[in-house]
C-alpha cells in the first residue's frame, strides 16, 4: 500500500483532468494490454473466453500472473437472448455475487428465482446453494465467488 500521504496517480484509459507526478504514465487500455508497474491491465471479455469468461482465479495460468488467485474468482459474462444453464450448477463452496451489467437475467435457485432487470441488479448467495440461469435478453454480467 505504501507510505501513508505518499500516492501514486495512475490513469488508465480517458480520466478527467488532474495532477500527475512527473513519474506516473497514462496509457489507454487498447495501446497496449500489460504490465503498469504492479498494475495488470486486460479486457475481462478476451481474458475470459477460454474459461467461460473465468478471468481472475486459481484456474489462470502461469500461477505467478496476479490474475491467478486462489481467494476469489470473477467472471464477465457475456449471455445472447435464449442463452440458459438448464442445469443445476453443483454447489459452490464459494459465497457468489453476480451484477448484472446490462440486459435481462434470471437466476434460478431450490426455492425460487430472481430476475436481474436494471442495471446493478444482484444477486448474492451463501456456500452450498445451487443454481441455473437464463438470459432472458442479451445480457453482461459480473460474477464474484470468494
Amino acid at each position: 500500500m505504501g507510505q501513508p500521504g505518499h500516492h501514486k496517480t495512475l490513469l488508465v484509459g480517458l480520466c478527467s483532468e488532474r495532477s500527475i507526478p512527473s513519474h506516473s504514465s497514462t496509457r489507454n487500455i487498447s495501446q497496449g494490454i500489460g504490465m503498469l508497474r504492479n498494475v495488470t491491465t486486460g479486457n475481462a471479455y478476451s481474458d475470459g473466453e477460454e474459461r467461460r469468461g473465468w478471468f481472475v482465479g486459481s484456474f489462470i495460468s502461469p500461477s505467478i500472473s496476479p490474475r491467478s488467485s486462489s481467494t476469489v474468482e470473477v467472471k464477465w459474462g457475456v449471455h445472447k437472448e435464449g442463452d440458459r444453464r438448464s442445469e443445476w450448477t453443483e454447489p459452490a463452496e464459494t459465497t457468489t455475487l453476480s451484477v448484472l451489467i446490462s440486459g435481462r437475467f434470471c437466476l434460478q435457485f431450490p426455492d425460487g428465482e430472481m430476475m436481474l432487470a436494471t442495471q446493478g441488479d444482484y444477486a448474492l448467495w451463501l456456500p452450498g446453494i445451487a443454481h441455473c440461469w437464463r438470459a432472458e435478453e442479451d445480457s453482461v454480467v459480473l460474477t464474484v465467488r470468494w
